[in-house]
């Protein structure tokens, strides 16, 4: 149902909704390999699995050893390990530039808290204020070749400018009013 995030008819879905999706992208990555070695693909991947809707499969259960949420988050770890070992594996690792972000900071979760986990650490709030702690989220990118192993930086990034910054890196400009 809407109210609960889920479509109807996916009973199971909750427990293997990003499996189905990575296997989705997966696929498309290998039924059009021929083309990528030659055309450029985008792939968007939203895994839902830190959502409250979703839960995460029988195999995380009690792995993190603090929360639910925190079993959901390997998942996502899983999620994106198969992804980047699906590249390699098609060699399409070196021509291939990943972005991994979120769309906000992290929920109070108090069994984890009590063990010491501390999902924003020095910052405070959490996700929907906006405070440091609500507002920051990961944000890595590998593109080898173009990114060096292991840069960082303090530099604020947007990610409203993420459409136009793609795009004057690969040197496209997007259409007016597009982003």
């Amino acid at each position: 149902d809407k109210e609960k995030g889920r479509r109807r008819g996916h009973d199971g879905a909750r427990e293997e909704v990003d499996d189905i999706y990575v296997a989705r992208a997966i696929g498309f990555i290998e039924e059009n390999e021929m083309n990528h070695q030659d055309k450029p693909f985008f792939v968007y991947l939203p895994l839902n699995a830190i959502h409250a809707a979703v839960t995460a499969p029988q195999r995380f259960k009690g792995k993190s050893k603090l929360s639910g949420r925190e079993n959901k988050i390997l998942w996502v770890n899983e999620s994106v390990g198969k992804m980047l070992a699906a590249l390699d594996r098609l060699k399409l690792t070196d021509d291939t530039l990943i972005i991994f972000t979120t769309d906000n900071g992290p929920i109070n979760s108090a069994t984890a808290r009590k063990k010491g986990h501390e999902p924003t650490g020095p910052y405070r709030g959490l996700k929907t204020p906006v405070w440091d702690g609500g507002t920051r989220v990961p944000f890595a990118a590998r593109w080898p070749g173009h990114i060096p192993v292991g840069v960082t930086t303090d530099h604020l990034i947007g990610l409203t400018a993420i459409l136009a910054t793609i795009a004057a890196g690969i040197g496209s400009p997007p259409p007016d009013g597009a982003g």
